[in-house]
């Protein structure tokens, strides 16, 4: 009699699944905001939930602007654009904070569990910043490592079209 509700319970799971896709990512940006502070200074932030089912997972404390390859630095790399292009603000420091463990400069996230990160950034620009001008901010680089069971310990990076819902503030797609 139990055998018939085995396959309903597997319905019922990928059914679950299906319609709470946040429960079943390893990855996924929650919120993003950016606020003008004063005339010349800007907030943003970005925050995402990172974590695996099957496996261990570091992710940097660190973001740079500068690096054109900030994976390699352990960083997440982030840059500015504006209607005109990218943007270089003479000011602009950013961090990466979250409650998870820190490692050797890295956030540790445990097999099975999920952790918040929140990419906060700071700039001032060279001019007086609108109330509709701020430069969006987009993670350019979100690098990890991982490891499963007993395999070695391996780098990997969120792809570009991964990468597109992690800006601040968020950019309507064009119709």
């Amino acid at each position: 009699m139990q055998r018939k509700y085995i396959p309903f319970g597997f319905g019922l799971l990928g059914a679950l699944l299906v319609l709470m896709p946040g429960v079943s990512q390893a990855y996924s940006v929650k919120s993003t905001q950016a606020v003008k502070v004063t005339a010349d200074a800007a907030l943003y932030t970005i925050t995402y939930e990172f974590g695996f089912l099957n496996a261990d997972v570091w992710l940097p404390v660190g973001a740079t602007m500068s690096d054109r390859y900030p994976e390699r630095a352990g960083k997440v790399g982030y840059h500015l654009t504006t209607e005109t292009g990218e943007y270089v603000p003479p000011l602009a420091a950013a961090v990466v904070l979250s409650d998870a463990l820190v490692v050797n400069d890295y956030y540790y996230v445990p097999r099975g569990e999920r952790a918040t990160f929140t990419l906060v950034a700071a700039i001032r620009t060279d001019s007086v910043i609108g109330a509709t001008e701020l430069p969006v901010l987009a993670v350019r680089s979100l690098p990890y490592i991982l490891a499963k069971n007993d395999e070695p310990k391996a780098m990997y990076s969120l792809g570009q079209t991964e990468l597109q819902a992690y800006q601040a503030p968020q950019q309507k797609a064009d119709k």
